[in-house]
């Protein structure tokens, strides 16, 4: 959970419009193509090109930020500025519009769910009977002896019992 989802890439890493991108891409506010200087200067402007061109493609995000592609080198101190510029830009928009306070109270929501789902899971699994009885349940459900929804019941039917 976090309030600006920064995405750093290298130049010349051989896949860098694949589809295995495309859903961290549609995450990310802005992508950063990384080790813009020497030789990979004038390769990181092309893959900042094609970034942005990607990143044109895609639906507007909820936020209603365009994302953006910039390049930057930490060895030259160049971009870094600008990366740090989007980010406010970023930030003060998406306060303007509203949109970062719904994202907090979404994410807090998200947390609680989350903070229950773990506690429940821990209390469940760290349970003496359930560590005691869940392997034999295992070994019954590999011998095909029991179902795995008769495996749940017993489970959780031992887990209410304490």
């Amino acid at each position: 959970m976090v309030d600006f989802f920064l995405l750093l890439m290298l130049a010349l890493a051989g896949d860098e419009l694949q589809g295995i991108k495309r859903g961290i891409m549609e995450m990310a506010d802005v992508i950063a193509i990384t080790k813009a200087d020497g030789p990979n200067k004038i390769p990181a402007d092309k893959t900042m090109v094609s970034f942005q061109n990607a990143l044109n493609l895609f639906p507007v995000p909820l936020s209603g930020w365009r994302p953006k592609a910039l390049t930057c080198s930490a060895k030259q101190n160049t971009g870094i500025r600008e990366i740090r510029d989007s980010v406010v830009r970023y930030v003060e928009y998406t306060k303007q519009t509203g949109f970062f306070d719904r994202l907090k109270k979404q994410q807090a929501v998200v947390r609680m769910h989350d903070a229950i789902f773990e506690y429940f899971n821990n209390s469940f699994y760290n349970n003496k009977e359930i560590r005691r009885l869940a392997p034999e349940l295992e070994r019954q459900l590999n011998e095909g002896t029991i179902t795995s929804y008769k495996a749940v019941l017993t489970l959780i039917d031992r887990y209410n019992k304490k």
